[in-house]
């Protein structure tokens, strides 16, 4: 760092805010903007330009800095909310019984950073290619239910939890949770618990799921003509008006070959 005088006041221009730095040892403070812009759509963060200039308007160095925002990061994977939030290189962790995903904190039985392979989770479809023209039965396992089990096991109606409230440096903002259509409604859960629906949004089909064990499910695919010969499928799965992980995405339409 270039030796400065009293005159070549160090100044920080941070997105739209300007200030005079502070100099603490050998280290340069700028204080975080006054406006932080939003964060763009599918990203979890949004980088905010920083410079510095000294004297008069004179360049010194240049950088971004990133303002992340946990609300936001269980959109990078539209159908593993879990997964996008503890998988996030952000200090973000799972409140499953929220269904939310927040900045990092001393709660218990939440899914902590780095600890997606603890999200409840479906997967392994076994078959992975289904005809178009016929209804085909498809197994699938379940990981990690037991929180869903247990709540629905005493006679509990999950909370339609389609906003939260998330805060970074400062910024409070109110983030749409779910991009689901207002057709869902709340469903309680049966006695035994574990009420399941599988389907596809772009679509437009759902369809139960079937229990016969703890970790294993399936369900029924319908008639499905198309013009293409392949068809890929990103399923979701729901309980409630919450989506829990699918990486059912391996499950693909194939049209009959006459």
């Amino acid at each position: 760092m270039p030796d400065l005088n009293e005159d070549d006041q160090l100044q920080c221009h941070f997105g739209e805010t300007s200030h005079q730095a502070e100099l603490i040892d050998e280290a340069i403070i700028c204080h975080p903007p006054e406006v932080i812009p939003p964060t763009p759509k599918g990203q979890d963060h949004v980088l905010v330009p920083l410079r510095l200039t000294f004297g008069d308007g004179i360049f010194f160095a240049s950088s971004t800095y990133p303002f992340y925002d946990c609300g936001e990061a269980i959109n990078l994977s539209e159908n593993e909310p879990c997964f996008s939030c503890a998988s996030s290189r952000w200090n973000c962790e799972w409140d499953w019984h929220n269904h939310r995903c927040e900045d990092s904190s001393l709660k218990e039985d939440v899914i902590k950073q780095n600890m997606e392979e603890e999200c409840p989770q479906f997967l392994n479809p076994t078959p992975e290619i289904i005809p178009m023209d016929s209804v085909t039965e498809v197994h699938f396992e379940g990981k990690n239910l037991d929180n869903y089990q247990s709540c629905g096991a005493k006679g509990t109606v999950f909370p339609p939890p389609f906003f939260a409230f998330s805060s970074v440096w400062g910024r409070s903002h109110e983030t749409a949770r779910l991009p689901r259509q207002q057709r869902l409604q709340s469903e309680a859960l049966p006695p035994g618990g574990k009420s399941f629906f599988i389907g596809n949004e772009e679509f437009d089909f759902e369809s139960p799921v079937e229990q016969s064990s703890d970790v294993t499910f399936s369900f029924k695919s319908r008639k499905f003509p198309h013009a293409s010969e392949i068809l890929p499928l990103d399923l979701y799965i729901r309980t409630n008006q919450v989506k829990i992980d699918s990486k059912l995405m391996d499950v693909s339409y194939l049209k009959a070959l006459t």
